[in-house]
This record gives C-alpha cells, structure tokens and sequence, in this order.
C-alpha cells in the first residue's frame, strides 16, 4: 500500500490504497467544490484510469490530499490540464496546491 503515516502529534488518520496500476499521484487542493471532479475528468480526458481513490479533507486549513492510483503516467500537458481544469471548474486560479506523479517501477 501506498499513503500517508499516521502524524503522531495531530492523529491525524492514514491515508492508504492498495497499489492497483502503475502511477500514483499526489495532489494537495482546495476544499472548493469542483476541484475533486476536476481531478477524476482531468485523467478520464487524458485517456487514463483510475483505478483507485483514497481522499481526505482538513477543513481547518481549506486543504483536501487525493492519492490516486491510474493506470498509467501523464504526460505535463496532461498535468498542466488538471491543474487548468480545476480552475475553471472551482473559479479559483489555485485550487491546486501541489501536483505529484509518482512512476512506480
């Protein structure tokens, strides 16, 4: 499994999925509605799948974490396009706070 150890210091809980397809990313994002979908039609228009979610909201802070499992990498356009996407879904130019594509061997 991939994700995300418990903090010792906050509790906050594991973020974990089993690994399914050769790919993972990363993503930190807002909690604005849409930026979620952004994500899943981003990857469904670069002709990949996603083949496993595991997603966790911090209110507190406005953040949200997707680990994603697809099927294969993206290409940086395809990147840029997730990032671009949920800007124009949410209406907020960073909605995405951080974008990390993990190639598994």
């Amino acid at each position: 499994e991939a994700g995300i150890r418990d903090d010792l210091v906050t509790g906050v809980q594991t973020c974990a999925l089993p690994i399914s397809g050769n790919t993972l990313l990363a993503v930190v994002h807002s909690t604005r509605r849409g930026s979620r979908k952004a994500l899943q039609d981003a990857i469904f228009e670069a002709g990949a799948s996603n083949l496993s979610t595991v997603h966790q909201d911090f209110e507190d802070y406005g953040m949200a974490y997707d680990l994603l499992a697809i099927d294969r990498p993206l290409d940086d356009e395809q990147l840029v396009r997730i990032v671009q996407h949920a800007a124009e879904l949410t209406g907020e130019a960073g909605t995405i706070k951080s974008l990390r594509q993990v190639t598994l061997a």
